[in-house]
């Protein structure tokens, strides 16, 4: 695998362990036809240059570097054997969604173990959150194999050992009791995003909702909220405004309303968290939550930092939201919302030390 990133690097000036051209374009199937692959092309130049136009500075800066390189991207995707290697490069264990979902798991308990032993909570953590359906077994499997992990799937002859009295009063105090926000919170905040990303790119959904391929905080519209009561309003009425654009979708007897009742779907979870007490009672940490699902997983995960840890949130942050380097991200986001997660800063002191001096000069 290592032969086509370096092929890639020196014809195309393309790191593939840094871009994920498969993943830039929602590409799941090694099978895909030339028109959907061109159809893909289409969906994600829109949505980029949506972004230029109308996202933030930070996601505009991100997707025009993009744009710039989509002639170089597509151009190797075309290519029929570049893409079958390309493929399997980013699917390692064969190819197809179910392998590309188990090279993700496997990507995130990497990162969570640079923290801790990884356990059977994190385990059904994951499961609740990412819900890998007809590849958990494959993941599971993984885990047993690669990270020695313990008490999953049918083997329980450990949990004994690990559900000890001195794990139980360790757990009493993790990362799941501590924590600002529930493991409720968290996950319906994923369901929503599930949502949303089922029907962004329908072209109907498009038309209804002009704003929808923004991207979804822009959609649900509550970057200006400063409290409970200003959420509750907007929800309600952009609810409202779903449930009347898919009753009318389903009296005209459009083929697709199924996907404009999931953006009611959607609204009817962001509704329900607004009667959280958690999110009451921290809406700006709770904004953020929204503002960057792909990190919370991980934060909520995570007990202590690492500089092994640090580096890699900061390149999913680099990747997911382009954040500039590991001081952008601890200003825009950490500093925010470490301390609510229940993350030490005893590995990383030496990190927030050097940000801290930084921060004062900038200031003055």
């Amino acid at each position: 695998m290592a032969d086509i990133r370096s092929k890639i690097k020196d014809k195309y000036k393309i790191d593939l362990a840094e871009e994920n051209i498969i993943k830039l374009y929602g590409i799941k199937d090694a099978n895909i036809s030339d028109s959907e692959l061109r159809n893909k092309f289409s969906e994600t130049r829109k949505k980029w240059e949506n972004s230029v136009k109308m996202g933030t500075e930070k996601a505009a800066k991100r997707d025009q570097a993009r744009l710039d390189k989509a002639g170089v991207y597509e151009t190797i995707l075309l290519d029929k054997k570049l893409f079958g290697e390309v493929f399997a490069y980013y699917n390692k264990s064969g190819s197809g969604e179910g392998s590309s979902q188990v090279e993700s798991a496997r990507q995130y308990f990497k990162l969570i173990a640079t923290t801790k032993k990884i356990r059977k909570s994190d385990v059904e953590f994951y499961n609740k959150y990412y819900k890998p359906g007809k590849n958990k077994k494959a993941i599971i499997d993984m885990l047993k194999k690669e990270f020695k992990v313990q008490g999953i799937g049918k083997d329980k002859e450990s949990d004994n050992e690990e559900e000890s009295k001195e794990e139980k009063k360790k757990q009493s105090n993790s990362h799941i009791i501590k924590n600002l926000f529930e493991e409720s919170t968290v996950i319906t905040i994923q369901e929503a995003v599930r949502c949303y990303e089922q029907v962004c790119t329908d072209p109907d959904i498009q038309r209804s909702y002009p704003n929808i391929d923004k991207g979804f905080y822009s959609f649900v519209e509550i970057e200006n909220i400063e409290s409970i009561k200003q959420l509750e309003e907007i929800v309600l009425e952009n609810r409202k405004k779903a449930n009347d654009t898919s009753t009318n979708a389903v009296d005209s007897g459009k083929a697709n309303a199924d996907n404009y009742r999931k953006v009611v779907d959607l609204f009817n979870k962001l509704a329900d968290l607004v009667n959280h007490k958690d999110v009451a009672d921290n809406i700006e940490e709770f904004k953020l939550l929204m503002r960057y699902p792909k990190l919370t997983p991980y934060m909520f995960a995570f007990i202590e930092m690492k500089p092994d840890t640090m580096q890699g949130i900061v390149e999913i942050a680099k990747n997911e939201y382009g954040f500039l380097n590991v001081n952008d991200f601890i200003l825009e986001y950490y500093d925010k919302v470490h301390d609510n997660f229940g993350i030490s800063d005893k590995g990383i002191s030496a990190i927030l030390k050097k940000h801290e001096v930084l921060q004062r000069k900038t200031r003055y």
